[in-house]
């Protein structure tokens, strides 16, 4: 049994610190306390997910093949992945072969997007300000002030052909890159 969340889910569905972990958490057999989601991405919010009802550090989560898991208590992620520089991510919950072992529970294992022949990029900035949201029902109620919650993430992309004219990879056939970076400041609560 697995799952697969692709680049156009990746796009489409909302997420609410734009973590692709968001979305792993919906697949069925996924179990999530939700304390670990926040308004920005934490590498050890991984922690707070059961996988069919297996320990909640029997999982292996990795990037590209390599394991991405802090191997001590292999409860967080080493790497936070942006959602923009992921292609899909596979989600292996029961009777995978053994190449996906380690770990007695499910095998999560994120590709990350490659360049192409042409070059393509994007930017992205999305904001999340108090005086967008709506007052609560209780702040409402007791005429108290929205709380402070302000989040930002910024995001670059870019991709496309390695080559240097006439010199190196000519006809871009062979030797691609491929750029992302992501900021998320925040201020929370005193």
């Amino acid at each position: 049994r697995s799952g697969l969340i692709t680049r156009q889910q990746l796009d489409n569905l909302q997420t609410f610190a734009r973590d692709p972990l968001e979305l792993w958490a919906k697949l069925p057999g996924i179990i999530t306390d939700g304390a670990g989601n926040a308004a920005f991405q934490t590498p050890h919010a991984i922690r707070e997910i059961s996988v069919m009802g297996g320990r909640r550090n029997n999982k292996n989560v990795t990037g590209d093949g390599v394991s991405a898991m802090n191997a001590v208590p292999n409860q967080a992620l080493s790497v936070t992945p942006s959602i923009d520089s992921v292609e899909e991510v596979q989600v292996l919950l029961s009777n995978y072969q053994a190449e996906y072992g380690r770990n007695a529970g499910a095998g999560i294992n994120i590709i990350t997007r490659s360049g192409s022949r042409d070059f393509h990029g994007s930017v992205s900035f999305y904001m999340r300000h108090e005086n967008l949201n709506a007052t609560s029902f209780f702040d409402n109620k007791f005429g108290r002030e929205k709380p402070l919650s302000r989040t930002q993430a910024r995001g670059l992309t870019i991709g496309g052909p390695a080559y240097i004219p006439g010199m190196i990879n000519v006809d871009k056939k062979k030797l691609y890159f491929f750029y992302s970076t992501s900021q998320q400041p925040l201020k929370l609560p005193p």
